[in-house]
Formats: structure tokens, C-alpha cells, sequence
């Protein structure tokens, strides 16, 4: 919800008077980029969550098969069909590696809108 919100207010800051200077054209162009970043990584991760308590439930049942699952993401075309069945700890490294790429985005995208305010606001 962060990475949307950052990228809204930097858009309303291009709409306040005075005329948008090109140094901060240049930076809104960056939070706008750095929040479709973060939303790529939302999206991701929001389908890793549901796929990781779909693991859970189907552990739980003792009926756990990732080798169906990579068989089905390769018929839907998400997946190699070359590509050998992926372990769940690896699985589980992809997910943190996919939110801490989304929280990298989201924080790059508050640094550089704070950024902006601070440095454009104060000079001349």
C-alpha cells in the first residue's frame, strides 16, 4: 500500500504550482518508476503468499507435491518445461528475496521523494 501511496503523492506535486522544474520532473519520473518496481514485486509476493499457504494446508494433509505444482506452472507456460522441481527451502528463499526486493523499491521510493522535498523546497 506504501509503494502506491508515495508514487500519488509525488503525482499531485507535479499539478501544485510553481511549474515543475526539470530536476524535479526528474525525480517524480523516478518514484513513478520506483513504484511500478514495487508494485511488480507487490504482485509477486501476493501470489507467493497465497501459494505458500496452499503448501502449508497441503503439508498439513500430508499430501504435498511440488512436482505436480512445477508441472502445472510449466502447462500454463510460467515455467520452463527443462526446469528440474524446485526444493521448498528454495521456494521459500525466492519468496524473502521477491519482499526484500519489494522493500528496497518502496524504500528507494520514500528517499527519493523525501529527497525531493527537502533539496527542491529549500533551493531557490
Amino acid at each position: 500500500t506504501l509503494s502506491l501511496i508515495v508514487p500519488g503523492i509525488a503525482l499531485l506535486m507535479t499539478i501544485t504550482p510553481p511549474p515543475l522544474r526539470v530536476e524535479r520532473r526528474f525525480l517524480v519520473t523516478a518514484v513513478v518508476a520506483l513504484g511500478l518496481a514495487a508494485l511488480y514485486f507487490a504482485v509477486r509476493v501476493g501470489l507467493d503468499r497465497r501459494l505458500m499457504q496452499r503448501f502449508a494446508a497441503q503439508a498439513d494433509a500430508g499430501r504435498l507435491d511440488l512436482a505436480a505444482l512445477d508441472a502445472g506452472l510449466t502447462l500454463a507456460g510460467l515455467r520452463p518445461a527443462a526446469a528440474s522441481t524446485r526444493s521448498l527451502d528454495d521456494r521459500i528463499g525466492g519468496a524473502k528475496r521477491l519482499l526484500r526486493n519489494q522493500a528496497i523499491a518502496t524504500a528507494a521510493q520514500l528517499l527519493v521523494l523525501t529527497g525531493d522535498v527537502f533539496w527542491l523546497s529549500a533551493s531557490p
